[in-house]
């Protein structure tokens, strides 16, 4: 392992070194990243681009890629609770049997939905 200092101790097993020897170590699926061509500017006070300076500083992270991981994760979480809907267990039964055995059309029902085939024509 004295030849390659910067690979992590039990990693990689060396019998051996190449001149020319390199070691790719994949972490993920790679995939081609999509250009970046879409851009958000904020404005904001000293003391909030401070604060946001500190913490990505302290994450090892530029600002722009601090704002926008953290950005996408806040957004992520309020689209999935806005379009996601939680049925007590009672509730999720009582959906189920009206799915599964519904109610007969009232008769407003029938009007609406023959106005609606004439409209369609």
């Amino acid at each position: 392992m004295r030849d390659f200092p910067f690979a992590a101790a039990g990693a990689i097993d060396l019998y051996g070194t190449l001149p020319h020897t390199s070691v790719r170590i994949p972490t993920v699926q790679e995939a081609p990243m999509p250009a970046k061509s879409a851009r958000l500017e904020v404005r904001l006070t000293e003391d909030a681009k401070q604060l946001l300076e500190t913490a990505a500083a302290l994450e090892g992270l530029p600002l722009s890629a601090f704002a926008l991981t953290h950005l996408l994760k806040v957004a992520q979480g309020i689209v999935h609770e806005r379009r996601t809907t939680t049925l007590s267990h009672a509730d999720g039964l009582r959906l189920m049997e009206r799915l599964e055995s519904p109610p007969e059309p009232t008769p407003a029902l029938r009007r609406a939905v023959k106005r609606w085939r004439l409209r369609r024509g």
